[in-house]
């Protein structure tokens, strides 16, 4: 099953992005709206001519095409499009909103629209800039290499603004992110644009005019000719004569024109029934005599004339088949497929019936041609559908949900079933699946709904559904958990204080008050982690004053819980979390005086002292009943020029409560109330003579005196890891090099460079090894920072731009080799990632398939064998096998995917997760089905020593190790000599060795690097290089897929 879960991965639909797939619809709705367009000429004539004589010099570029819903603005929109397109004068850039959920985000509109702009600019990396920013810089590209540029947008009324709807002047919104140089026209429904119009000079509204009656009879007649039919005069006038309640003529709506023309196009088998009743001997007079009593009936709204042509719908065909297909499509998220239709229908689904329905109804019943999902065409007609009794629409949600659980080996099914559960609440069938949608999907649950928010799920169902959850299942520990997660998943990080703080509020609106009262030390915890996660997010987006409000109410818990309970606290984690989030509110009214007058500061620094000498006092009886880190209690040391000094000496004072010797070291500010900036200044000017300095030293003549000169400078100004100017040193060095090959000395060049690489990617690689003696306070671990990669970068591009291909591919695999230790503890890192991603690609880019498959294999036993994975998450090398196997399908060895596939189905599925903490243990890590791993604290407040507890919670191994890690093969990785004194993994200066079950080291403790055993066998290092070894410690076999 696997097997075919990868070689399916192959193919377009799972491979393209979701960008790709909203143009693949885009141009799917193109082609069916375009083809049966009528009418509208001159309308269509005048946007034409919009784009064709359109100059930078003119006043106006934007024009909203207004009209009511049915009146025909998408099927304008789409024949522009097409036309537009055929012509080839342009490169058009074009979204219809409101065609998929993922088309309602104005910011998908965006991603499409760079992604377009970088194909035809052959721009092949993604830019890191924020989507309106990297647009400005591709628009302008595109424009002045004469690509023309235009814009159109449909439907302006269906984006969900979410996090711009109150910023009137949100460029996004406005549309002002567009620039004035280049046309678009927008279409949208009355009244949704006109405070965007009217705020911009630039944009004018065309009110779409109401389909005349020459329009109405031209449409009539192009429709049933091509089923070489003719409608009789007097049926003609009965319809363009109809009139709605309000006057109009119903021929106005050209969607009340398509309907009633579906249903006069093809009579049914029961029509001709009544047909043969007419007393009339004539058969043609008797079928005119018939359609005009048919037309006669036809209610003359859109929404009226719809609901009869499901009754006739039903009539024509079984109304089992009609009413599940087009109930389902609007149920559905994404449309509903053929075999779900037949698994509603039951017994009574007949293929060639439901095939025969879909023909009738295929104006309005249509099937995407992408993803073969049958939908519905028009917000109209899912109206209509949608005030069907409750009951009806309840069975077949019911139904629906019953068969997406049966076929559940699928992330397509499994989307739409997660979608079914938090747009309808159906918390019983989330408990039932929730294990087999986080296996389908490889993460949390909730981490699949934050990637279906704004796509497939809106905001406001995931507040509902937060909102049940908390109100209806606040016992159950896992569905809190799961609700915290989400609030913390789907807040958004930007938009008004009310959209970015919503989720959360609805989160504890929602809970019993007795749940914060309950003594339980777990509902406690969650409840401390959910108030953190509150605050932060309202510190991230400067929302201070609800910061205040929200610790307002977390402090009434927090007092209420100390006089009921004091044992509530006597736990490590509790403590250290309550210290966190004081520590951090701690700071806030030295934040606030940036917003607020000058002259309130005074009265601000004051309520600071008073707060702080309270926070002191509370972490003063935290840290009596366990002691709490060094390095939180130092986030409350005040600024020193905030406060005046007597406040200084009360806040002192307090801290004297934690350390007696305690005292503020600092001279009295030249002003209690003002900062002197001019530092900054002459920080910048320092920086600039140390630049010139070094510009001076380069020696054009001498390549290696010049790298000696860069190593010299950098080992002289780097400090520490936010001081780290090496990008802007690696281009002064590159424009060296660009000079000595501007004089003729190429090879001279390309020297310095291959030296000035060595430098960098040593220095992206031992960054804080090399500089240990500036950061003896930092945890140092054996990880890529992903940020020390941007040098190593810039230089390959260098070598790549100057034809020096051997040297980027040399350079990239020269990082990754010296990264090699790093890489084996963090294989899924970020960093990582980039290095591995990197490298592949241009080995691919090159031809060079095989070495790209030597790499990935190499690096795959690092994703296979990893020690300890981060927590939460199945240790399955599944997680990342679909690179390494789409790789080996492209070289066409399907036999060796399957080898692959084999080898992790036999993959033992551990599972980690954090438990519950019992005895005096401080942290719990759990298997299944085996041991778990407990800690105690060590002989530095900041670390843990690690053993081993059965599954009846009996120690069966002491806890004695710095690190430790789960058995296989009936071996443990174990480390040892944590120098810098923390809890963390991976640290540098450890080494790792192997134990067994009685805790007896039976593999010395020797290696910088050593992973799990598998089938007997285990990957280590030592001394730099790695290989294998049995359980016994003997060497089997070497590692270096790629002899560097």
């Amino acid at each position: 099953m696997l097997l075919h879960d990868i070689q399916s991965g192959l193919n377009i639909k799972s491979n393209e992005s979701p960008e790709e797939y909203e143009d693949q619809i885009l141009e799917s709705i193109v082609y069916q709206r375009a083809s049966s367009f009528c009418g509208r000429e001159q309308v269509l004539a005048g946007l034409k001519s919009h784009f064709s004589s359109f100059s930078t010099g003119d006043n106006i570029n934007g024009y909203f095409l207004t009209g009511f819903s049915g009146c025909g603005k998408t099927s304008i929109f789409c024949k522009l499009y097409e036309d537009l397109k055929a012509a080839d004068e342009h490169i058009i850039l074009a979204h219809a909103a409101g065609q998929t959920t993922a088309s309602c985000d104005p910011e998908m509109m965006l991603k499409r629209w760079n992604a377009q702009l970088r194909r035809a600019l052959g721009i092949s990396d993604q830019s890191s800039k924020e989507g309106k920013e990297e647009f400005n810089n591709l628009i302008i590209k595109a424009f002045h290499k004469g690509l023309k540029p235009i814009v159109l947008i449909d439907s302006y009324d269906s984006f969900d603004w979410g996090n711009y709807r109150s910023r009137s002047e949100d460029a996004l919104r406005n549309l002002s992110f567009i620039p004035k140089y280049i046309p678009f026209i927008c279409t949208t429904l009355p009244g949704y644009a006109d405070q965007v119009i009217s705020s911009n000079s630039s944009y004018r509204s065309i009110e779409l005019e109401k389909f005349t009656k020459e329009e109405a009879t031209q449409l009539i007649h192009k429709t049933l000719s091509q089923s070489l039919k003719e409608l009789p005069d007097n049926v003609l006038e009965v319809i363009l004569s109809k009139k709605t309640p309000e006057g109009e003529f119903a021929y106005t709506s050209p969607l009340w024109l398509r309907i009633a023309i579906s249903i006069l196009d093809e009579l049914g088998n029961k029509d001709f029934v009544e047909i043969n009743r007419e007393a009339i001997s004539r058969d043609d007079m008797k079928i005119s005599s018939y359609i005009q009593k048919l037309a006669d009936g036809f209610n003359p709204t859109p929404h009226g004339i719809f609901s009869q042509y499901l009754e006739l719908s039903c009539s024509y065909f079984n109304k089992r088949i009609v009413q599940d297909a087009m109930l389902g499509a609007v149920i559905s998220s994404s449309g509903i497929s053929s075999y779900e239709i037949a698994k509603l229908c039951d017994n009574e689904w007949d293929e060639l019936e439901f095939e025969s329905f879909a023909h009738w109804a295929r104006p309005f019943f249509v099937q995407n041609q992408i993803t073969g999902r049958w939908n519905l065409n028009h917000d109209i007609l899912k109206r209509v559908l949608s005030e069907s009794e409750e009951s009806t629409i309840s069975q077949i949600r019911e139904k629906y949900i019953s068969i997406l659980k049966e076929n559940l080996n699928s992330s397509d099914t499994c989307n739409e079933l997660l979608c079914q559960i938090i747009n309808h609440k159906d918390v019983n069938t989330l408990m039932e699946v929730n294990e087999k949608l986080s296996d389908v999907f490889r993460c949390p649950v909730n981490t699949a709904v934050y990637r279906l928010c704004g796509n497939m799920i809106t905001r406001k169902a995931v507040e509902d559904f937060i909102g049940i959850l908390a109100r209806e299942y606040s016992e159950n520990a896992d569905l809190m958990y799961l609700a915290y997660c989400m609030a913390e998943d789907c807040s958004p990080k930007s938009g008004t204080t009310e959209e970015c703080l919503r989720l959360y509020k609805v989160l504890l609106a929602n809970l019993p008050e007795e749940y914060s009262y309950s003594s339980d030390r777990s509902k406690f915890e969650t409840l401390i982690d959910i108030y953190s996660a509150f605050a932060d997010r309202a510190e991230y987006i400067n929302a201070y004053e609800e910061w205040n409000r929200i610790m307002d109410e977390f402090l009434v818990i927090y007092n209420r819980n100390k006089e009921l309970d004091k044992s509530l606290f006597k736990t490590f984690f509790i403590v250290e979390k309550i210290a966190r989030i004081l520590t951090s509110w701690a700071g806030i009214y030295e934040l606030l005086k940036w917003q607020m007058p000058e002259k309130t500061h005074r009265d601000l620094a004051e309520k600071s002292t008073v707060q702080l000498v309270w926070i002191i006092n509370e972490l003063a009886w935290l840290n009596s009943l366990y002691k709490i880190n060094d390095n939180i209690i130092d986030y409350l040391k005040p600024a020193d020029n905030f406060y005046t000094a007597e406040q200084l000496e009360r806040i002192a004072a307090a801290m004297r409560g934690i350390y007696p010797s305690f005292e503020i070291s600092t001279e009295k500010p030249k002003s209690d109330y003002t900062t002197d900036w001019s530092f900054l200044d002459e920080y910048e000017q320092r920086k600039k003579e140390e630049k010139r300095l070094f510009e001076a030293k380069l020696n054009s003549k001498d390549s290696k005196e010049s790298a000696k000169r860069l190593e010299e400078y950098i080992n002289e100004n780097i400090k520490n890891r936010s001081d780290d100017n090496l990008d802007e040193y690696v281009k002064l060095y590159m424009r060296h090099a660009e000079l000595l090959i501007s004089e003729g000395n190429k090879d001279l060049g390309l020297e310095s460079m291959r030296i000035c690489a060595g430098f960098v990617v040593n220095h992206a690689m031992h960054f804080q090894e090399m500089y240990d003696k500036e950061h003896r306070n930092d945890i140092i671990t054996n990880n890529i920072n992903s940020r020390m990669l941007s040098p190593v970068v810039e230089i390959v591009n260098w070598f790549a731009k100057n034809g020096e291909v051997d040297l980027a591919v040399r350079t990239m695999e020269n990082l990754w080799h010296k990264g090699l230790v790093k890489f084996a503890f963090t294989p899924s890192g970020d960093g990582a990632r980039k290095v591995m991603t990197m490298l592949i690609n241009v080995y691919r880019n090159l031809g060079k398939m095989q070495r790209a498959e030597d790499f990935m294999e190499g690096c795959y036993e690092f994703f296979f064998l990893n020690p300890m994975p981060p927590e939460d998450v199945h240790i399955n090398p599944a997680n990342d096998a679909q690179l390494y196997c789409n790789l080996i399908l492209a070289n066409g060895q399907t036999q060796k995917c399957q080898e692959i596939v084999d080898r992790i189905n036999d993959w033992p599925n551990f599972r980690y997760y954090d438990g519950e903490l019992f005895g005096d243990y401080v942290a719990v890590r759990c298997f299944e089905d085996d041991w778990s791993i407990v800690a105690k604290i060590g002989t530095h407040k900041d670390s843990y020593k690690w053993g081993y507890a059965d599954e009846d919670g009996n120690e069966v191994i002491a806890p004695t190790f710095d690190e430790a890690t789960y058995f296989s093969d009936d071996r443990a990785m174990v480390g040892m000599g944590n120098p810098d004194k923390t809890t963390h993994y991976a640290v540098y200066g450890m080494k790792y060795g192997y134990i067994d079950r009685s805790g007896a080291v039976v593999i010395p403790i020797e290696y910088e690097y050593a992973s799990a055993f598998y089938n007997g066998e285990a990957l280590v290092c030592k001394a730099g290089e790695f290989y294998y070894i049995d359980i016994n410690g003997n060497k089997t076999r070497k590692y270096n897929p790629l002899n560097l």
